[in-house]
C-alpha cells in the first residue's frame, strides 16, 4: 500500500532527478530565474519570486502543485 508520504517523496525525487538533468539547459535558458516545475515541465520561470507565483496563480495553478527552485547563472558564485 502507497501512502501519502510515498507518493511526495516519489514525486520529490523526481523532480530532483529533472533539475540535475536538466541543469545545463535550466541555466542556459533560465539564468538568475525562479523556475516552477510540474511533472517534469517548465510552467513558469522569473527573476522575482513573488511575481512567479502570481503568473502561475493567473494560470490557476498554486505554488504548491509546483517544484520551485532558483537557477543560478553560470557566473554565480555561492558562499557557504
Amino acid at each position: 500500500m502507497t501512502t501519502i508520504l510515498d507518493r511526495l517523496l516519489s514525486a520529490a525525487e523526481e523532480e530532483e532527478t529533472y533539475f540535475s538533468e536538466h541543469s545545463d539547459e535550466l541555466i542556459e535558458t533560465y539564468p538568475d530565474q525562479f523556475v516552477a516545475v510540474r511533472a517534469g515541465e517548465v510552467t513558469a520561470a522569473d527573476a522575482d519570486l513573488q511575481t512567479l507565483i502570481r503568473s502561475l496563480e493567473q494560470r490557476q495553478v498554486h505554488a504548491s502543485e509546483v517544484w520551485i527552485r532558483f537557477v543560478p547563472g553560470r557566473d554565480h558564485v555561492m558562499i557557504l
